[in-house]
Formats: C-alpha cells, structure tokens, sequence
C-alpha cells in the first residue's frame, strides 16, 4: 500500500496536482519490522516522492508498545525527512510526558471529541487544550470526524490547522480522488 499510495501521489505531482502530504497508517508489527526503515526509503526512491511529503500515522498504543523498540526506528525516519502523526489522539493510553520524546509532527484528534461539541463543554474543552498543547509543542493539529459546519467553525475558532470528515469529503475510489483532486486545481 505504501508504494501505491507514493507512486499514485507522485503521479499527481507530476500532473501539476499540489499535493502537500499523503497520510498512510502503519501498524506497530509494520513499524517493528526488520527492513521497515529501509523499505520506506526504497520506496520513496523508486517513486521518486520527497520525504518531507510522506506522513505516517501511528496510533497511541503502538507508541507506548516498546519505547526502546520504536523511538530508533522515527528517529530514522525522520532524518530522511519523514513526517510522523499519533492518530486517535486522545483515547490512547500515552502519556505526555512520554510524547515530548517522539518526534511527531502532527496529533490527529479521534471523531468522538467532535461528536455533540456543541452541546458537550467538556468534548470542547478537550478538542481546546489538544489544539493548545500541540501548537505548543510545534505540531499540527487535524480533527476527524468533521460533519457539521457547526463543527468546523468551533475548529477554525480554536486555530485547528487541518479537518477530515463527511462534511469535506466521503471516502473516494482511486478514480474518484483523482478527479476530486483536479478540480481543486484553478483552469487556465
């Protein structure tokens, strides 16, 4: 998947597409894997797809996993110029004392902090002091789950840097994104 997901965002490039990164999910068994560091620079190689491009989510259980294990396996990464995201941020078991020693770039706010913001204070304040810490901490913030306007508003009130939801877009075929992808590009 790696390799589809770096020669398919590499061929957007190619076509003029401004794609900024492309997310792929990777698993603790993955991430522990022998040759993982050097498959991922093979493969960004092959495809010719800068590294500052790639981020690969995580989540907060494979984190707190085997520390020993993976911090050298990022620190790696991230010296070829991979980017690194904890996905579902927030109902993991990581501790943040333990977080300031990832090098992670971005938190990805689970959907259920979303669900009923505007009737929960406390789902709000959660979403709040996430977004805080992380730019604290000089990283990005993207929330799930987004699909009301209601929603959106509360992120880009509270400097939200990014949102993926229903309300933006379904999941697409491979087809569809590309066409969804071209018509984010203005016609000459």
């Amino acid at each position: 998947m790696l390799r589809k997901a770096c020669t398919d965002t590499k061929a957007w490039i190619n076509q003029g597409i401004p794609i900024l990164s492309l997310a792929v999910n990777v698993s603790i068994i993955q991430l522990l894997h022998k040759g993982f560091c050097d498959l991922v620079r093979t493969v960004l190689t092959n495809t010719e797809l800068s590294p500052g491009i790639l981020e690969l989510e995580l989540t907060e259980s494979a984190l707190v996993a085997d520390e020993d294990a993976i911090l050298p396996v990022l620190q790696q990464l991230k010296a070829t110029g991979v980017k690194f995201a904890i996905d579902d941020f927030g109902t993991g078991y990581s501790s943040l004392s333990r977080l300031r020693n990832y090098p992670i770039d971005c938190l990805k706010i689970d959907k259920c902090f979303m669900e009923n913001i505007d009737e929960d204070p406390n789902n709000a304040s959660i979403v709040s002091a996430v977004i805080n810490m992380a730019k604290g901490m000089d990283m990005k913030v993207i929330s799930e789950g987004i699909e009301t306007e209601n929603q959106l508003e509360f992120l880009k009130r509270n400097g939200c840097s990014k949102a993926q939801g229903y309300l933006l877009s379904y999941p697409l075929t491979l087809s569809k994104t590309d066409e969804f992808l071209r018509n984010l590009v203005p016609k000459q």
